[in-house]
């Protein structure tokens, strides 16, 4: 070694010893720190790791929060509308319990088939043994077909009447205000003795058309009427004895005939199975019975249907509602 100072060869020994000590030292501390490298390396990555997943977390976090309205407001909306469901479903069950009440209050179960009516149309020998009575027309003078309407309704017409769940309220409402107008079941708690059409007079013998239909009842049982209206008249005749008609401002008019006691006057409102009269046996009659006639643009039509409506519809609507509520159980909108 030269130092540049005074020029002198110095010379610096340094034993094998020494330097594979200062190498091995040397070799040490490399490794040393290349092992810190190698763990920096890893920590950055890592680190960078970390970093990529907390702005993963924090972009959702902040999606959640931008959106948090929007969920507050669609869980409301949603809530608004199971309330709107349920108060749609208890509309529709009280109009379909006041239907169903309006329905069996006027139906009547057993109703006597024409093949056990005990004074059939064509006629009988003894017309006197059963309490009949009522208008009577000569065959010649008038049609002695049954006017019999048809008011036959299948649950496919009746569903299809009802429409979706946006018009079922608005149709039930409709439903009840015509079944309450329109002159469905019995008006008397009896059976039918003498049905609508031609039969032999117990009066003169002769084949005549009668014009209603005869129901057996005590004398003094209630007679109701069958449908809202206003009494149109109360008077006695020859033919009908004590007689109300009822006007049901539908083109149809009722009348209760042979009464012994009226319980209405002219112009009074009547509702829907309303005690009207007591049943009786005067004008025209071989003993106390109610005789029923049901008028359509002032010609008389045969009851029976519409008689047997009210448990046709009753039917009808334990059908499509008792047994299948859930189709109407949906809100539209």
């Amino acid at each position: 070694m030269v130092p540049s100072g005074d020029g002198r060869v110095k010379k610096l020994r340094i034993s094998l010893r020494r330097m594979m000590c200062v190498s091995l030292a040397g070799l040490m501390l490399g490794c040393g720190l290349l092992y810190m490298a190698g763990n920096y390396t890893r920590v950055q990555i890592l680190w960078n790791r970390s970093l990529e997943v907390l702005s993963s977390v924090t972009k959702e976090r902040n999606f959640l929060v931008a959106n948090k309205g929007q969920l507050k407001r669609q869980i409301a909306q949603l809530e608004a509308q199971r309330e709107k469901a349920r108060e749609f479903e208890g509309e529709v069950l009280r109009r379909i319990d006041e239907l169903r009440s309006v329905l069996d209050s006027a139906s009547k179960d057993g109703i006597v088939p024409e093949s056990e009516v005990l004074i059939e149309n064509s006629a009988s020998d003894n017309p006197s043994d059963q309490e009949i009575g009522g208008a009577e027309i000569d065959c010649e003078d008038a049609a002695c077909g049954r006017a019999h309407p048809q008011f036959d309704l299948t649950r496919s017409q009746f569903r299809s009447y009802l429409g979706g769940p946006s018009k079922l309220v608005t149709r039930l409402d409709e439903t009840i205000d015509l079944v309450r107008s329109i002159p469905i079941g019995y008006p008397g708690n009896g059976h039918i003795n003498s049905l609508f059409g031609p039969r032999r007079s117990p009066f003169s013998g002769k084949v005549r058309m009668h014009q209603g239909i005869d129901l057996a009842l005590p004398l003094g049982s209630g007679v109701r009427a069958t449908a809202e209206g206003v009494v149109r008249s109360v008077k006695r005749t020859s033919t009908y004895g004590l007689v109300i008609d009822v006007d049901h401002g539908t083109r149809v008019m009722t009348r209760y005939a042979h009464l012994s006691e009226a319980l209405v006057s002219d112009g009074e409102r009547v509702c829907q199975g309303e005690l009207i009269g007591l049943s009786g046996s005067s004008g025209f009659s071989t003993g106390p019975h109610l005789h029923y006639e049901i008028h359509v643009d002032s010609k008389a039509v045969d009851p029976v249907g519409l008689m047997e409506a009210a448990t046709n519809l009753l039917r009808l609507v334990e059908v499509d509602f008792h047994k299948d509520t859930n189709r109407y159980g949906a809100v539209e909108g």
